[in-house]
């Protein structure tokens, strides 16, 4: 995933309900009065001018932070299982590699490629492919690498390959989300 993308996504959950009967949510957290004419036309108008104003607040006193918005842990959590699940070649690594955390363990980038071009996408570059898997913060690409005394060359550490017996032909566990490429 493009690293200008992972600074600037922000995926905060709405958990808050707002009801005109909250007892019917009684036990739940997050569950506020509300008012079922918040969404005419008429109010929606009325409230713009408060709304600006509360925002106009706001924008102060982050701008007395020096512009810092805290993210909480688990929002920062959240943000990376988006990511991870919005990242095609990640999502292919883990369908067809196992990961093993263990950085001797290595995957050379033709079998990547050769499997992904199978799989994903017949008309994809090796150059596309690598570039993808280059600027991707979840894998560890190395255009040159030592590991074990051995000099290595284009390989994704951290990965050993998986092998399938399925019926696609070519041994390869294929992923529906795929499907139809």
């Amino acid at each position: 995933m493009d690293k200008a993308i992972v600074r600037r996504i922000l995926d905060v959950p709405f958990r808050a309900t707002f009801t005109d009967d909250p007892e019917q949510f009684e036990g739940q957290e997050y569950i506020y009065k509300g008012d079922s004419n918040a969404k005419s036309r008429e109010n929606k108008i009325e409230q713009y001018c408060t709304l600006f104003d509360i925002l106009i607040e706001y924008w102060k006193l982050y701008q007395k932070s020096n512009m810092n918005l805290f993210v909480p842990k688990s929002i920062q959590d959240r943000n990376i299982e988006y990511m991870k699940a919005s990242d095609d070649i990640l999502q292919f690594m883990e369908t067809n590699f196992e990961k093993t955390d263990d950085k001797t363990d290595y995957v050379k980038f033709k079998e990547v490629f050769q499997q992904y071009k199978f799989i994903v996408y017949k008309k994809a570059s090796m150059k596309e492919v690598r570039e993808k898997i280059e600027s991707n913060d979840f894998i560890d690409y190395f255009s040159e690498k030592q590991i074990n005394g051995k000099k290595l060359k284009s390989i994704i550490t951290g990965y050993k390959t998986v092998e399938y017996d399925g019926e696609d032909g070519g041994g390869f566990k294929s992923n529906p989300k795929y499907a139809g490429l």
